[in-house]
């Protein structure tokens, strides 16, 4: 009986399961048991794929300095809500994300090396880092610092 199954990339308890499952729904419906263990693992592994491919960047815009004289314990950079950040590849735009009230964001993107700019700042004059790697496979976590020009 287990002769007759396609080959997968399933294997130990994995595959027993399939198995198992495919000779019922097969005795069920008098459908071929490869027939029906092959568009069982090609459903699983269909499914599955979008999320182990999901990749970008996520973290928090932040501004500063924001007063003349910072000290020691006291913040001198706060959350920059409204910040729309624009990630470029190649020349072209790749996606763009808003910072929400608490300076957080975040963005799908393909992985691969991408430019960063901010725009809507009224008081940022700079940001910094300027160029970000997305990894293949998972989310990068970046602050992004804008320099409010306050000296």
């Amino acid at each position: 009986m287990h002769a007759c199954l396609p080959r997968s990339n399933l294997h130990g308890r994995g595959a027993i399961i399939i198995r198992g499952i495919a000779a019922r729904i097969s005795q069920a419906f008098g459908l071929g048991l490869a027939a029906v263990a092959l568009a069982m693992v090609s459903a699983g592994s269909a499914a599955r794929a979008p999320a182990s491919l999901a990749s970008g960047v996520r973290g928090r815009v932040m501004q500063g300095p924001t007063k003349p004289i910072c000290q020691v314990g006291d913040p001198c950079e706060e959350p920059a809500p409204g910040v729309i950040l624009v990630f470029s590849r190649s020349g072209k735009v790749a996606g763009r994300t808003k910072s929400n009230q608490s300076g957080a964001y975040s963005l799908k993107l393909r992985p691969g090396r991408y430019y960063v700019r901010a725009t809507h700042t009224p008081l940022a004059k700079t940001l910094k880092p300027t160029s970000i790697r997305v990894p293949r496979g998972r989310f990068s976590r970046i602050t992004f610092h804008l320099d409010t020009g306050i000296q």
